[in-house]
């Protein structure tokens, strides 16, 4: 990810470490570069990233200040306040984490600010309500490392290991959960926690400023009076994400979300282009239809981007970007981003509709769930992609320790409802580590911002009762008050205009069936047929060649047990083996310093 990297010496000299911090590799293409902000014998602070990329750099007689990202709109907070917000970072005592809360509670934006204390070997992390930025972090008895990008992390770790637990929720749900990435020992910062560390000291001090707790709702105001606030709120954040002075670009699908971006962007007068990708066999054709729909009620210039199957080169460069915390199954997109940022450009203002699909509608679990341990599995069996029991055999690890963990997270939630405990996870754990990383892909070529995750509308929406949003009665009325006509366009993801009886039934249909999800799971994948992986495909052959040639992967992997999924692959869904080939390429690219997918650059995955 383009961004900033810290590097801080516990033992005073930067020489001692081995090396010197080096974060050439993270050079992505001919665009990026380099800058050593700040360096002395105990800590550098660079940044890698191409010119357009977001970050103001203030410097005065006590601080340097590094704030990455934007504030929306662009002009609310000037350098006055950042300096202010600096000198409070900085201190870090209880009355000036009090004001730092109510700052970030009443701040939009998608950011990061790094402070140094110039006179006093002093530092200070701060990032925004919502984490909306991802940064890791890692620490041992001689350094402090704190990145934009893991692989920055990777790359200064003497034999980096992977985390089994972490792995191990990859592969049951897509993504590992709480603070962990897939490497050991090294986590992602919390929305809304400062950082406060010092030259001399061997540690950093964190404090969560803010949680957020979904058992608070707005039981006062009316559904009418809300569902206005949420309009107002959402058309302004719409205007205030413009913050560019390049073309806005609106990513367009025939789904919902994404037609509340377009129609929030219209109602606040802003003038803008769409872009649909289709896939080379034309297997999203109901999405474009609609899309095409959408565009031509707008009166907006609408792009189709056909985009074909990836190469095993832009697999490989996804793994390079991400680290493995985006899954390989979306290398795809990245002809269609590297076509829209030759179209218009690293500088534009590039919308999307994510978030739209966890803040407005019901997230609730249709079903009373009677104690933590029954929330934590119907959190498995609701949410898995691979079965535990599969999961827990292939890691070498016991299905108790997995629950464990889990266990461990839905604890460690604020809210007392067990409903409202599952709702955090949807939010926290799904939105933040599918959706985040995702976004943060998009930024390589370009910023990504999304109205859903502006923090006025957000707080708004999550203190929406659950009986507003239930059978999507407040989504619909969302839509219908952005656009009528829009709100009439087939949902390309259901096949019928959400303002339609038929998609009522159809909602109330599937969340009964979510009662039972084992049954729902099964109907699902029956009526979203995506097919299996042939033994010849070119990931089953990779996969075995990776297992074969990298030692290291008998080192996190059950051997038997994959030969055993790998034999099955005709039989098996295809996302099990795109999210194991996410983890062993990763795996191998680090631990066996080498990758298999290089005899495979022009090969197409399909």
């Amino acid at each position: 990810m383009p961004g900033f990297h810290i590097f801080h010496s516990i033992s005073g000299t930067l020489k001692s470490c081995g090396h010197i911090p080096d974060a050439s590799h993270l050079l992505h293409d001919a665009g990026f570069s380099e800058s050593v902000l700040f360096t002395n014998t105990a800590s550098q602070l660079s940044f890698t990233a191409f010119e357009e990329y977001p970050r103001r750099i203030i410097e005065t007689d006590q601080y340097f200040i590094l704030a990455e990202g934007y504030f929306y709109p662009a002009a609310s907070v000037t350098d006055t306040i950042l300096i202010d917000i600096a000198a409070k970072m900085i201190s870090g005592d209880e009355s000036s984490r009090r004001q730092l809360t109510e700052w970030l509670k009443s701040t939009d934006g998608d950011f990061v600010i790094v402070v140094r204390d110039k006179q006093h070997g002093r530092w200070a992390l701060l990032n925004d309500v919502l984490g909306r930025l991802p940064v890791y972090l890692y620490h041992d008895e001689e350094k402090i490392l704190i990145s934009r990008e893991l692989r920055y992390i990777s790359g200064q770790i003497r034999d980096a290991q992977f985390d089994k637990i972490a792995l191990s929720q990859y592969l049951l749900f897509g993504f590992p959960v709480a603070e962990r990435t897939l490497l050991k020992d090294v986590r992602i910062l919390p929305h809304a926690t400062l950082l406060t560390w010092r030259d001399v000291e061997c540690k950093f001090l964190s404090h969560q400023l803010y949680i957020f707790n979904y058992d608070d709702k707005n039981r006062t105001d009316s559904f009418k009076v809300q569902l206005d606030g949420l309009l107002d709120s959402f058309i302004e954040s719409c205007r205030n994400q413009i913050v560019s002075g390049g073309p806005t670009v609106l990513s367009l699908s025939g789904g919902l979300d994404s037609r509340a971006v377009a129609f929030g962007l219209q109602r606040g007068g802003c003038e803008f282009n769409t872009v649909t990708y289709q896939y080379k066999n034309g297997g999203n054709q109901a999405d474009v239809q609609q899309a095409r729909q959408l565009a031509e009620l707008l009166k907006v210039p609408w792009d189709l981007v056909k985009i074909p199957s990836p190469t095993g080169a832009e697999i490989k460069h996804l793994l390079n970007l991400k680290g493995g915390m985006n899954f390989t199954a979306m290398a795809f997109l990245i002809s269609f981003l590297e076509r829209t940022r030759e179209k218009y450009g690293r500088s534009i203002n590039y919308f999307t509709g994510d978030g739209g699909d966890k803040i407005l509608p019901d997230a609730r679990p249709p079903k009373k769930l009677r104690s933590a341990s029954a929330l934590v599995h119907y959190i498995v069996e609701r949410n898995d992609v691979l079965n535990i029991e599969r999961v827990a055999a292939l890691v070498g690890l016991d299905t108790d320790a997995i629950y464990h963990e889990l266990m461990n997270m839905i604890n460690g939630y604020p809210e007392q409802s067990l409903t409202q405990k599952y709702v955090h996870f949807v939010i926290h754990e799904r939105g933040r580590k599918w959706l985040y990383e995702g976004e943060d892909r998009n930024r390589f070529y370009f910023w990504s911002r999304t109205p859903f995750y502006s923090r006025d509308f957000f707080l708004k929406a999550m203190r929406c009762p659950d009986s507003f949003k239930k059978g999507f009665t407040l989504y619909r009325a969302f839509l219908d008050g952005l656009s009528p006509e829009a709100s009439r366009i087939v949902d390309s993801n259901h096949g019928i205009p959400i303002t339609s009886p038929m998609y009522t039934l159809r909602t109330y249909m599937f969340s009964m069936l979510a009662r039972y999800p084992k049954m729902s799971r099964k109907l699902k994948r029956s009526l979203n047929h995506t097919g299996h992986y042939t033994g010849a495909a070119p990931i089953i052959t990779c996969l075995n060649s990776q297992i074969k040639n990298c030692a290291k992967v008998s080192h996190y992997f059950d051997t038997a047990a994959l030969e055993h999924l790998l034999a099955d692959s005709p039989s098996v869904p295809r996302i099990w083996f795109d999210n194991l080939f996410t983890l062993i390429s990763t795996i191998e690219s680090l631990n066996c310093n080498s990758s298999t997918l290089n005899d495979y650059t022009e090969t197409i995955f399909e």
